[in-house]
C-alpha cells in the first residue's frame, strides 16, 4: 500500500527536438535539442509526467529523420495507443511554408516541419507536409491527442523559420489551418500566432515557448493547486509568461490553443505542501498497521485524507482495516451463535437449571472490557464448559463458588487477663531490709510517741 506514483501505462509520447540540419542551406538551431530533451525529463519523470520510458519515442538532431518521423507518428502511436489513452507529441525545430495557390489549404500554403535530413531547394519531396501530421492523426485511435509546436512558419529570419525563395510575403499559421490541423480530440498548441517568430535564447538557453512550458509542468501552473497540471491551466500559464517575455525581447509571441478534448485533461502531477505533510504520516501509518496496531494506524491515516482526498494509499489502508474489522465482527458473531447453541444444548438436557442458563447466556455477550477481576475467572470455567472441557456438575460449582465466595469466620477475641494482686506480705518480701540504725531510730521514735514527757530526761 505504498504511495509510490505508479507510471502511466496509458500515456505515450514523441518527442522531436533538432538543433543539427544536414543541409548548410538550413541554418542550424541552438537550443531545440535542449528543449526536446527538457520535454523528455518531465514526462518520464516519475514524480511528474509519469510516462513508462518505453512508451517515449525520443528523436534527437540525426535521429530526427523524415522517415523516422513518419514512423513514430504514422505506424509506433497509432498503433500503440488505445481509444482511452493520452498522447503528447512534441516538436522544436524548423518550420518552413511553399506557396501554392492549389493547396488544400484555404490560405493558399502548404506547411511542412523540417526534418534533419531535409533539402531546402526539395523540400516537398524531403519535408514532412502538415497535411500528412494531420492524416497521422486520423490513423490514432485516442480521444486524447496533444500536438506543442515550437517552430513557426513567417518566413522571417532570426526565429525557428528560414527564408525560403519560394515564400511570398503571406500570412501562413493561420486559424482556419490550425482549425482543421485541430479538432474534437485533438488539441494543437503552437509557440506564437500567424506571423510571428518563435524565439530562442541564450538567457534561458532552451526556447521561449519550451522553457515555460517546462516550467508549468513542474507544477508552477498549477492554478487551483490540486497537484494536477491541466493542458488548459498550462496554456494559460505559457500564454500570459511568453507574451510578457518576448515583448521584454522586443518581438511579439502569442501562443495558440486549438482544438477541444472531453474531461480534465492532466499532463503532470506533482507533490503539493499538503502531500509533503502527509508523506510522513502515511509511512507511519504503514509501519503501524504492519506491527498489528490498527486502531493508531487508522487514525493516521484519516489524517491523511484530510489533507490528501485522493491519496491512494490512505485509501488503501482504511479500506483494509475496514474489512479486518467486518471480517473479526462476523467471526464473533459467528462465536457468539456457536457459544449460545452450545448453552441451549445444555439446558435443553437439564444440565443447567434456566437461571444458570439465563445467567451464562447474558455472560458470554458480554465483553472483555465489561467484566472485573471474579467475572474473568467466571468467563474462563464458561468458555471450558462450552469447549467441553468441564463438565456441568463442575461447572455450577466453580461458577457457586465464585458469585457466593464463603463467608470467613470472625476471630475469636482472647480474654484480658487481670493483674494479680498481691499480698502485702510480698510486697514486704520484696523491700529492703533496714539498717540496724533505722531501726534504733524507728524504735525512739515509737517510744516518744507513746510519751511525749521522755524527751524532757534526754
Amino acid at each position: 500500500m505504498n504511495q509510490a506514483n505508479p507510471l502511466r501505462a496509458d500515456a505515450h509520447a514523441v518527442i522531436i527536438g533538432i538543433n543539427k540540419y544536414q543541409d548548410e542551406k538550413i541554418p542550424d538551431l541552438t537550443f531545440a535539442r535542449a528543449d526536446g530533451e527538457g520535454i523528455y525529463q518531465i514526462l518520464t519523470d516519475p514524480e511528474l509526467g509519469r510516462i513508462a520510458p518505453n512508451n517515449v519515442i525520443l528523436l534527437l538532431d540525426e535521429e530526427a529523420t523524415a522517415k523516422n518521423i513518419r514512423s513514430a507518428i504514422g505506424d509506433e502511436i497509432s498503433r500503440r495507443a488505445g481509444e482511452q489513452d493520452l498522447v503528447y507529441i512534441y516538436y522544436a525545430g524548423h518550420g518552413s511554408p511553399i506557396m501554392n495557390p492549389k493547396s488544400r489549404a484555404r490560405d493558399g500554403m502548404e506547411k511542412y516541419l523540417v526534418p534533419t535530413d531535409a533539402q531546402l531547394d526539395k523540400l516537398r519531396g524531403t519535408g514532412i507536409p502538415m497535411d500528412d501530421i494531420q492524416k497521422f492523426f486520423g490513423w490514432i485511435e485516442s480521444k486524447q491527442v496533444m500536438f506543442f509546436i515550437d517552430s513557426c512558419y513567417s518566413g522571417e529570419a532570426g526565429g525557428r523559420t528560414f527564408k525560403n525563395p519560394q515564400y511570398q510575403g503571406r500570412n501562413l499559421l493561420s486559424a482556419e489551418f490550425l482549425d482543421d490541423l485541430a479538432g474534437e480530440g485533438r488539441l494543437v498548441v503552437t509557440a506564437c500566432d500567424v506571423n510571428e517568430i518563435s524565439f530562442e535564447t541564450f538567457e534561458i538557453e532552451h526556447g521561449l515557448f519550451t522553457h515555460y512550458l517546462i516550467e508549468g509542468l513542474k507544477g508552477i501552473a498549477d492554478k487551483d493547486g490540486d497537484g494536477l497540471v491541466t493542458v488548459h491551466e498550462l496554456y494559460e500559464y505559457v500564454y500570459e509568461n511568453v507574451r510578457k517575455h518576448a515583448r521584454k525581447l522586443g518581438g511579439s509571441m502569442k501562443p495558440v490553443l486549438k482544438g477541444s478534448i472531453q474531461g480534465k485533461i492532466y499532463l503532470t502531477q506533482y507533490e503539493t505542501a499538503a502531500k509533503k505533510q502527509a508523506k510522513p504520516l502515511h509511512t507511519k501509518a504503514q509501519s503501524l498497521y504492519d506491527a498489528g496496531k490498527r486502531g493508531e494506524a487508522y487514525e493516521l491515516w484519516q489524517r491523511v485524507l484530510e489533507l490528501v482526498p485522493d491519496h491512494t494509499g490512505a485509501t488503501q489502508g482504511l479500506t483494509s482495516i475496514e474489512n479486518w474489522l467486518r471480517e473479526e465482527q462476523r467471526k464473533k458473531e459467528e462465536g457468539l451463535k456457536r457459544k449460545q447453541r452450545a448453552l441451549l444444548e445444555f439446558w435443553r438436557a437439564g444440565k443447567l437449571p434456566e437461571e444458570e442458563y439465563d445467567f451464562a447466556l447474558s455472560f458470554v455477550e458480554k465483553s472483555e472490557a465489561e467484566l472485573n477481576g471474579s467475572e474473568r475467572d467466571i468467563r474462563k470455567i464458561l468458555e471450558s464448559l462450552i469447549a467441553g472441557k468441564m463438565s456441568p456438575e463442575n461447572y455450577l460449582k466453580s461458577v457457586k463458588l465464585l458469585r457466593e465466595p464463603p463467608i470467613p469466620k470472625e476471630k475469636e477475641t482472647p480474654p484480658v487477663s487481670k493483674p494479680v494482686q498481691k499480698k502485702p506480705s510480698q510486697l514486704l518480701q520484696k523491700r529492703r531490709r533496714p539498717s540496724r540504725s533505722q531501726r534504733r531510730r524507728s524504735q525512739l521514735l515509737h517510744r516518744l510517741s507513746r510519751n511525749p514527757s521522755a524527751l524532757l530526761k534526754l
